[in-house]
């Protein structure tokens, strides 16, 4: 039997710090089109599937409070890839 998902308040959360660590720019993604609704929305329901999203609150609390540059996000992340993507230039996330 599948596992049922998380909370959406709390995986959106987890979403937006971890953008926020990685330098993910969600809004500016989002304001040039290259972030849509159900892009945004799946990106919560793959946060929401995670079996550990303790592990990533206690990485998050470390990374924020060091406030250092943007970090990549923890190996085993669903939304790593994607999540990089967003934080590279416009160039080079369209680029295959």
């Amino acid at each position: 039997m599948p596992r049922p998902l998380g909370p959406p308040g709390r995986h959106y959360w987890l979403l937006q710090r971890m953008a926020r660590v990685t330098g993910a720019d969600t809004a500016g993604a989002w304001a040039r089109g290259r972030l849509s609704a159900p892009d945004w929305r799946d990106m919560v329901d793959r946060c929401r599937a995670c079996d550990r999203p303790e592990r990533c609150g206690r990485w998050l609390d470390l990374h924020e409070r060091d406030n250092g540059p943007a970090v990549a996000p923890p190996r085993g992340c669903r939304n790593g890839e994607r999540r990089s993507r967003l934080s590279q230039p416009e160039k080079e996330a369209t680029q295959p």
